[in-house]
């Protein structure tokens, strides 16, 4: 997700390093492909990374808010519950050649999930007891949570970068002219 976040940005161009092993393989593969047909070898050599992005989810909270509400007057009813549940994700730029941390941020999404459900509970006859229920529960999507909180976490990286002169935006316009600004100007809200 991250990787799709930064790439999406515009800002970074992301290496592969955690498939690095696999990516070695290729390029022997390919290089013996050369040497096989008698092709002068033209790969070009990997590209050095200059800042490291790390960081992750750093909490998941469940049941942070919970809450409902209801009402039955002889046997008919309705209620409501919900639930409030926050992811948290840390991102941090690494300068490869001193170890300095650049910029660290981090976000949180708020998670919602909700409950509404309506019942019939009634005697009709002696013998005969009426019983109907109804509901829907509606769950945000976690992954789209996790998601929402990356690429928040990106914006804001960049947006820092930018406030303290690590990178430069290409036009060349000033910061507070851009949307970015907006991030720098408020809290780091809660998604």
């Amino acid at each position: 997700m991250l990787t799709g976040a930064l790439a999406d940005s515009g800002w970074f161009i992301p290496l592969e390093r955690v498939g690095l092993q696999n990516l070695l393989t290729e390029r022997r593969i390919i290089r013996a492909e050369f040497e096989r047909f008698g092709q002068p070898d033209t790969l070009p050599s990997l590209r050095a990374a200059s800042v490291m992005l790390e960081g992750g989810i750093i909490a998941y909270e469940s049941n942070v808010r919970t809450g409902g509400a209801g009402a039955e007057y002889f046997g008919i009813g309705a209620s409501g519950q919900y639930q409030v549940d926050q992811v948290t994700v840390n991102l941090r730029a690494v300068e490869i050649s001193t170890g300095e941390i650049l910029a660290n941020v981090t976000t949180t999404k708020t998670i919602y999930s909700k409950e509404l459900r309506a019942g019939v509970y009634r005697f009709i006859d002696f013998r005969r007891l009426l019983e109907i229920e109804t509901g829907i529960t509606t769950n945000e999507p976690v992954q789209l949570a996790v998601m929402s909180a990356i690429e928040s976490s990106v914006i804001h990286l960049v947006a820092r970068g930018i406030e303290n002169q690590l990178w430069n935006l290409a036009s060349g316009a000033p910061l507070q002219e851009t949307i970015l600004n907006d991030y720098l100007n408020a809290p780091i809200p809660m998604l």
